[in-house]
């Protein structure tokens, strides 16, 4: 009997067996990365909704304030815009635009909370008070999502570029994933 068909049948067993297993760890990787997004997109979202009621509460006792109030919800609109323009499709450009918007809408807020506390009358205000704590917590949200997806990123991304993933890789058209950028201003003023 001879041993070279075995050899052959077994080398190609091996060989279809590992093409698949790569495949579906990419896939997988993938697929995680996915999901850390739409949670990121989720308390984007929750974000996006809490600032509307914040300015509405303000508004009432800050008259003289409006053009605060424009300009976060003016960045406020543009930033919601920008996310809902992704729609699963992320691409570096559409992740700068968004991040950028984000900026925008995080450089206004630090501005109208400024000018919140320069109303000791509004800090008092119960509802005012539970908004800001709900942004807080927002806001921490999104940095544990925002890392729970870069790091989803990351390994998806360094499982592209190891041989042979690498070569499965490029035969099925999977790209490397962007991050979501975090700005060093953006470490330094929190919400709180």
């Amino acid at each position: 009997m001879e041993i070279y068909p075995i050899v052959l049948a077994g080398t190609i067993f091996a060989s279809v067996g590992w093409f698949i297993f790569s495949y579906n760890r990419l896939a997988e990787y993938k697929a995680r990365a996915h999901n850390h997004w739409h949670q990121i997109n989720v308390q984007l979202q929750r974000r996006y909704d809490l600032i509307p009621n914040l300015v509405e509460t303000a508004r009432t006792t800050m008259n003289f304030e409006k053009s605060t109030l424009e300009s976060v919800v003016q960045a406020r609109n543009m930033a919601a815009r920008t996310l809902q323009g992704i729609k699963g499709n992320l691409t570096a450009e559409k992740m700068e635009a968004l991040f950028q918007a984000d900026q925008l809408l995080t450089s206004n807020m630090h501005k109208f909370l400024a000018v919140v506390e320069q109303y000791p009358n509004l800090r008092s205000v119960e509802n005012m008070r539970c908004l800001h704590e709900e942004l807080v917590s927002t806001e921490n949200r999104i940095a544990f999502a925002r890392q729970a997806y870069n790091d989803a990123v990351t390994r998806y991304n360094e499982s592209q570029m190891r041989i042979p993933t690498k070569w499965i890789a490029s035969c099925t058209e999977h790209a490397p994933m962007e991050f979501y950028p975090i700005s060093s201003e953006e470490v330094k003023n929190s919400f709180r």
